[in-house]
């Protein structure tokens, strides 16, 4: 709250705007903090050790009361990360995160997904980061990212216009996905989310337009990391095996 991070009993307009600067900063170095670790968990070598990490740069965060300290802990970030024994020569697959906002963005109700492809040699990008909504959404029209319209033209023909929700962006989003170079996308959704449900319907034209394979994960409180788990190790495997059936013919087809 404001009082936690101005530490002050009584605040003015000045202390309010302070306030909110520095939490908005500190939403920003979070949001690069999980896109670093999630470069960085794939090819660690103890496992864990990614997650210490990210766990004391958290608790770093969480504690800084002025914007110099979080230039330091942003200065600091890929030193402390460079600690971490990897393997740089292990691969790994790129595969990206779609769907509903909340469960894309909440680690106990996708049932620590990141981390669970991390530890299978996956580098996760997600569609969607808490800093991404703020700006779509909060800020005046002025300040909104421009490149966001040009964005959603991607799931045309498929959803030619808002349906709720991520809807269309998660039909742009394999689009996007399959252009940066990604193998594979997981969609995720909470049962009976409309907006998601007529992003599923069409995901599998996209999927083949795009050669990008995708898998649709429902969550709601039956599932279990054990039965998650299952399922990603198979499209893991598979997305390893389609990839290394892509290589073998671009050699044969060199030679």
């Amino acid at each position: 709250n404001l009082k936690h991070i101005t530490n002050k009993k009584e605040n003015g307009i000045t202390d309010i705007y302070d306030a909110a600067k520095l939490g908005w900063e500190k939403a920003i170095l979070l949001d690069d903090l999980d896109n670093k670790t999630a470069t960085f968990r794939p090819t660690e070598i103890n496992k864990g050790d990614t997650d210490k990490i990210y766990n004391k740069i958290v608790n770093l965060i969480d504690s800084a009361t002025e914007i110099d300290d979080l230039k330091n802990i942003k200065l600091n970030m890929d030193n402390m990360f460079k600690y971490v024994p990897h393997d740089a020569r292990r691969q790994t697959v790129k595969i990206g995160i779609i769907g509903e906002i909340y469960t894309v963005l909440e680690p106990f109700a996708n049932l620590n997904i990141e981390k669970q492809l991390g530890c299978l040699g996956v580098e996760v990008n997600r569609n969607i980061y808490i800093t991404d909504w703020v700006r779509l959404n909060l800020f005046p029209s002025f300040l909104k990212p421009k490149e966001h319209k040009k964005f959603l033209d991607l799931a045309k023909p498929y959803i030619n216009h808002f349906v709720g929700g991520h809807g269309q962006e998660t039909v742009a989003q394999v689009a996007w996905l399959s252009k940066q170079g990604y193998k594979g996308a997981i969609h995720l959704l909470p049962f009976t989310c409309m907006p998601e449900i007529v992003a599923k319907s069409v995901l599998p034209g996209i999927s083949k337009k795009y050669d990008i394979p995708v898998m649709t994960l429902v969550i709601d409180e039956h599932s279990a990391e054990t039965g998650l788990r299952t399922r990603l190790e198979a499209f893991v495997d598979m997305i390893k095996h389609k990839t290394e059936v892509e290589n073998f013919d671009k050699v044969f087809a060199r030679n």
